[in-house]
């Protein structure tokens, strides 16, 4: 099959692919049909589940079903590291500021830079934080 007959063969297909990509750029996004359907339904048996519960034990439950945005948590997270950041850096500077000095936290070398200057034993020092946990 030769360029022109193909083209000619897809050129119909091609313009109504290009007219159903500019309807659907303009159209509504909704939840598909059949993912709200699962949803009824998967709240319907955990109503069952609940209510045979309730039956057999008394407990009264109170189910709610919410819809988020995936981004409000990663912002929220996002300015939650922000926060630590900020208050260690306010902490540091607040800290030098009372001691005058640049304070600085040995974890390699303890021995030679605390223990023989000041004479500082830590029992079970020299795990760096990153290792503890």
């Amino acid at each position: 099959m030769s360029n022109d007959e193909q083209a000619e063969y897809t050129e119909e297909g091609a313009t109504r692919l290009l007219e159903h990509r500019e309807i659907k750029k303009f159209s509504k996004q909704t939840i598909p049909t059949d993912t709200f359907q699962d949803l009824c339904m998967s709240i319907e048996i955990i109503e069952k589940e609940i209510t045979a519960l309730h039956a057999r034990t008394g407990i009264k439950v109170a189910m709610f079903a919410v819809h988020g945005k995936i981004g409000v948590a990663h912002n929220y997270n996002q300015l939650l590291l922000w926060l630590k950041s900020e208050l260690v850096t306010l902490i540091t500077q607040k800290l030098n500021k009372c001691i005058r000095y640049q304070v600085h936290m040995f974890y390699k070398g303890f021995n030679e830079h605390i223990t023989s200057k000041y004479g500082v034993v830590c029992h079970t020092y020299g795990l760096s934080p990153s290792s503890r946990a």
